[in-house]
């Protein structure tokens, strides 16, 4: 009696281990190794279900039949015979392509023994290995990109508050060189956290420019200063978007690149290189931009001004060209420093500026110029002219922007206009037309 309660329980207890394996994998083959008889338990990937006396030759040679790679034939029997030898080795994987219904499919089968019975469990993991070369692939191009870039990358994950800084170039730390560098409660710690490393003036806009990729769709990009590496002040341009992982984590990824060099040639298209004041070019993209979004129904309103130095080739006559330049940077560190706020400062002539105030009107600029009219008078004192003190003054036009203005030039003309009264009027004065 005890003997048939112990069958009948070892037969439950396998009839329990088969269910559990029908239920994880897509093809459960047992091959008896002491009788040689292979059994089809469970199969969806040929629909087999019967039972077939093999010797072990016959069934190695079953189990390659449709393994369509020789390298994956022998790494097939190889795993078979580890699993066939050692009774106590635990299960042995083994991946490989295999032929199914006249398709190749990558399949992964798992050796099991126990006692004298070896269970062979496939699963069809085509999808798995493509998703897995997909992921691989784009790792790789990402490092390949890396490698062709000076530019730093960087992911934030949303559920550590934690970012990832992969430096394109090792950094020396306590434990050598490092080419990561990991951020702790990132956000939870802004901006006292970045204050050190990101200009003051920028941490809101590089603030906004995060929120904005993770708030929005696309990439988001902005430029700000930095002290990265030990350096100075330097200009950044970062790249954001949002990404997910496989659990649905949102992520920020993005790039961090030194434009430092690009913004220096920027600015010396830009500027004016005897004053550092914006060009002719520059001074007009500036308005028309500004122009552009009045049109677009934003705030194009302000307030032009034409400055002329008066009398500026007697300067140049009586005391060279040299004090010439000297008053031109004097009147330009003057017009900086009395025109604070949203004010573009150009220089587009020889002796010639222009002013545009943004978002402003008459009233709001007319004691900054009536400032500047009168303080012009004690620039010359700053000039080196010898024994004769250097008289200056000069001549203003000003306009307000009218809706129909669409470009630089047509507000320019009018200021321009009102500059020529100015000056047949006796000089050292403000116009406005």
């Amino acid at each position: 009696m005890r003997e048939r309660a112990c069958s009948k329980t070892s037969g439950t207890v396998a009839e329990r281990f088969l269910l559990v394996l029908s239920t994880v994998f897509d093809s459960v083959v047992e091959f008896d190794l002491a009788s040689g008889m292979l059994t089809f338990r469970h199969s969806r990937l040929s629909g087999q279900n019967a039972a077939f006396a093999f010797s072990l030759e016959e069934f190695a040679n079953h189990l390659c039949r449709t393994v369509t790679d020789a390298r994956d034939r022998k790494r097939l029997l190889a795993a078979f015979r580890q699993c066939q030898d050692v009774t106590d080795e635990p299960p042995v994987v083994c991946r490989y392509q295999n032929l199914i219904r006249g398709a190749n499919r990558w399949c992964e089968t798992t050796f099991v023994r126990s006692g004298t019975t070896v269970f062979c469990c496939t699963n069809d993991v085509t999808d798995r290995v493509f998703l897995e070369h997909d992921r691989l692939w784009a790792y790789e191009r990402y490092r390949i990109l890396s490698d062709l870039t000076s530019a730093v990358t960087f992911d934030y994950d949303s559920t550590e508050d934690t970012a990832t800084f992969y430096l394109d170039r090792p950094v020396p730390s306590e434990g050598g060189m490092k080419d990561t560098l990991v951020v702790r409660r990132y956000f939870e710690t802004w901006p006292e956290s970045r204050r050190a490393v990101i200009h003051p003036d920028d941490l809101d806009g590089v603030l906004g420019l995060l929120e904005g990729a993770r708030d929005g769709e696309g990439v988001s990009v902005g430029d700000y200063r930095a002290k990265y590496r030990g350096y100075d002040y330097r200009w950044y341009r970062g790249k954001v978007c949002k990404s997910f992982d496989a659990t649905g984590a949102w992520h920020l990824v993005g790039s961090i690149e030194d434009v430092q060099d690009a913004y220096d040639l920027r600015v010396r298209a830009e500027r004016d290189s005897l004053t550092g004041l914006l060009n002719h070019a520059a001074m007009s993209d500036r308005v028309n931009e500004w122009l552009t979004k009045g049109q677009d129904g934003a705030a194009g309103a302000g307030v032009c001004v034409a400055l002329d130095i008066d009398d500026f080739k007697a300067v140049n006559d009586t005391y060279g060209h040299l004090r010439g330049d000297e008053a031109l940077i004097q009147v330009s560190r003057l017009l900086e420093e009395r025109c604070t706020g949203r004010v573009d400062i150009g220089r587009v002539g020889g002796d010639e500026f222009v002013l545009f105030f943004k978002d402003a009107r008459l009233e709001d600029v007319m004691p900054t110029l009536e400032l500047i009219l009168h303080d012009v008078r004690r620039v010359g004192d700053a000039v080196d002219c010898g024994q004769d003190a250097l008289q200056l003054s000069v001549s203003m036009g000003v306009t307000e922007t009218m809706p129909e203005d669409a470009v630089f030039r047509a507000v320019i003309l009018r200021a321009d206009h009102a500059l020529y009264e100015a000056k047949r009027a006796g000089k050292n004065r403000i116009r406005v037309e």
